[in-house]
């Protein structure tokens, strides 16, 4: 049975079983070293959707890659006070307002391209063989 550490990778054991008995009620091997760490079953209806359904964990996983990457170039933004941005914002009253446009809209704007390059890129050279590239 999958296991899933919170905040790690997913842990899967092996065990072997000898009888029904021991299969409906059986800890992870590791249960007693892992003290302090929470150890919980995943959540099936979860995973299972996930992995029905591979083209909508494919695109929040570039949607995910590319809002990083807009929120890191923000904070670059901000940093290095590219065009006065920082101290134009922090002078006026609207500051929050204007920090929440700027971070969705590059954020928006980056994950909407990170996830059309890795759909643009999904296709390869089998689709058309006969085709000169």
């Amino acid at each position: 049975m999958p296991y899933e550490v919170s905040g790690r990778a997913p842990i899967h054991f092996r065990a072997n079983v000898k009888g029904a008995a021991h299969a409906a009620f059986q800890l992870p091997p590791c249960a007693f070293a892992l003290q302090g760490v929470t150890v919980m079953p995943r959540n099936p209806r979860r995973s299972a959707f996930l992995q029905k359904h591979n083209l909508v964990s494919f695109l929040l996983i570039h949607l995910a890659i590319g809002v990083v990457a807009g929120v890191v170039v923000c904070l670059g933004l901000l940093a290095l006070d590219v065009a006065s941005l920082r101290t134009l914002l922090l002078g006026s009253d609207y500051w929050l307002i204007g920090f929440i446009l700027l971070f969705g809209s590059v954020c928006g704007t980056f994950g909407g391209v990170a996830m059309a390059v890795a759909v643009m890129n999904l296709g390869d050279w089998s689709d058309h063989p006969d085709r000169d590239y």
